[in-house]
């Protein structure tokens, strides 16, 4: 009798948790240290280009499913993170697709259409804590 009474105090205190311990996302989460190539284009030609490293992390999102990924400079992305280790994320005019080869080391591309003009951005990053 002890023992259910111990195990379903066990499994109140697990419910009443906002993230579950068993949640699949806990092994992405931490500091990372990303590499972003990012690329404008105007009709197919390319007008901007450029490579830069940056600090970063990825949290939790409100989402059950999904992560935020914070770039420095200003940049973050919200991308669903299901159990095979892809990242989705579409809005209106971006479309986020990509995945995590291991707990530690991710890439995805964002692919961007605006009136006018269109930009790639392409991320790899590597977990550091």
């Amino acid at each position: 009798m002890h023992k259910i009474i111990l195990m379903m105090t066990g499994f109140l205190i697990l419910a009443g948790c906002t993230k579950s311990p068993l949640d699949y996302r806990y092994k992405y989460i931490g500091d990372y240290s990303f590499i972003i190539h990012h690329q404008i284009f105007v009709k197919h030609e390319v007008i901007y280009d450029s490579a830069y490293s940056s600090e970063g992390k990825i949290e939790f999102s409100d989402n059950d499913h999904g992560i935020n990924i914070a770039i420095s400079h200003n940049q973050s992305y919200y991308a669903g993170l299901f159990e095979d280790r892809s990242l989705i994320s579409n809005t209106f005019r971006r479309k986020l697709q990509g995945e995590f080869e291991s707990s530690k080391k991710l890439h995805f591309s964002v692919y961007g259409y605006y009136l006018g003009y269109s930009e790639t951005i392409e991320v790899t990053g590597e977990k550091i804590k």
